[in-house]
């Protein structure tokens, strides 16, 4: 997946790390990107959000709003949703 697709890192750290050198210490900062925008909207996603989501999607006649669906799927779906969402607003606001 890109980070186009993850909504790229939630919450982005950085880890130091030192290499012994010659008279001293290399030190440098790598960035550690954590968990994705994905996968925190699908950890937030609540039952509630999951039944309004699958409604709005079936009303549609969306095929990926199945009722076998499982309660991670149905997250991730939410999830997706979400950071479609998120794209749109941003894609809004660069256009004014």
């Amino acid at each position: 997946m890109t980070n186009q697709d993850t909504g790229g890192p939630a919450y982005p750290t950085y880890r130091l790390t030192s290499t012994p050198e010659p008279g001293g210490f290399d030190l440098s900062l790598e960035r550690v990107a954590g968990m994705t925008l994905l996968d925190y909207f699908a950890a937030q996603a609540t039952d509630n959000d999951i039944r309004a989501h699958a409604k709005y999607r079936s009303s549609w006649g969306h095929s990926r709003a199945r009722p076998e669906r499982t309660r991670v799927e149905a997250r991730y779906c939410f999830a997706e949703a979400m950071l479609a969402e998120k794209r749109r607003r941003e894609a809004a606001q660069e256009e004014t």
